[in-house]
């Protein structure tokens, strides 16, 4: 009887591997509701909203009103990507894979996404104060001199890396944010705002009073404490509203400054 033959058999899939990524977190804390509306306007687009109206105890007596209060928030577009292939008629004819149309757009659609997460969690920086998450710094006291928000601290050790990090000391109604280091007893601080010109609006604040410079060490993220610090910012994100920012939840936080435009999925 004659042997088997050696030649292994060998195929080929009709289907492409797929790109695998990460599930979107983009949409859990960004509003995208005005893409469409980008499509038909040039570099600038704004937004209205009203404040958020607060819920009552009902004690059975005449209620009082809110009064409704406009906001305009301005969303502007700096930032254009795209993707761009060719397909050759011949090149597919010849190929197994007949058509690989649907497989790019997945690929390339998948890593839309993953670069559209890195873009807008690249904009921690941009985080109004108050709404760091960290370990916070609070050695020491200080003095915080009016107009020119020098601040002179009394056993305090302060570095560099702390600049662009919330401050706040007892007495002040608001957040502000470090503007310059000196040396680990001298910063500047400043209004927390990034169109306008640099100022410091809060007032003196006499010696020997605590303060706060918040998430002046990052936290590192672990299995272990990764829910732990979900929660603390979505804390953070509804409290927000106390520190005069129009963030009424985790699921509706509006970072301004991304990019609809570079969102379209008809592009690709």
């Amino acid at each position: 009887m004659s042997a088997y033959g050696t030649k292994i058999a060998e195929g080929f899939s009709s289907k492409v591997m797929q790109f695998v990524y990460d599930r979107n977190l983009l949409d859990q804390v960004t509003n995208r509701n005005y893409e469409g509306e980008i499509n038909g306007i040039g570099s600038k687009l704004h937004i209205l909203d009203f404040s958020e109206l607060s819920e009552k105890t009902y004690a059975d007596a005449a209620l009082t009103a809110d009064s409704l209060t406009e906001n305009n928030g301005t969303l502007v577009i700096d930032t254009y990507k795209s993707f761009y292939w060719k397909e050759k008629t011949l090149a597919k004819w010849l190929s197994y894979i007949k058509n690989p149309h649907p497989y790019i757009v997945s690929q390339v659609g998948g890593k839309r996404s993953q670069n559209m997460d890195s873009f807008v969690f690249d904009l921690y920086g941009d985080v109004g104060g108050g709404n760091w998450v960290g370990t916070d710094y609070t050695t020491g006291d200080v003095e915080v001199a009016v107009t020119t928000g020098v601040v002179t601290g009394n056993g305090t050790t302060w570095t560099a890396s702390m600049v662009g990090k919330p401050f706040k000391a007892t007495g002040h109604t608001k957040w502000y944010r470090v503007k310059t280091f000196t040396s680990t007893t001298n910063i500047t601080i400043e209004d927390d705002l990034d169109d306008s010109t640099s100022a410091y609006t809060g007032g003196a604040i006499a010696a020997a009073t605590a303060y706060t410079i918040q998430s002046a060490t990052v936290l590192t993220i672990t299995a272990a404490n990764i829910l732990n610090k979900v929660a603390k910012l979505k804390e953070a994100l509804n409290l927000a509203e106390k520190n005069g920012y129009s963030i009424p939840s985790l699921e509706e936080y509006k970072i301004y400054r991304s990019s609809p435009q570079s969102f379209r999925e008809e592009e690709l």
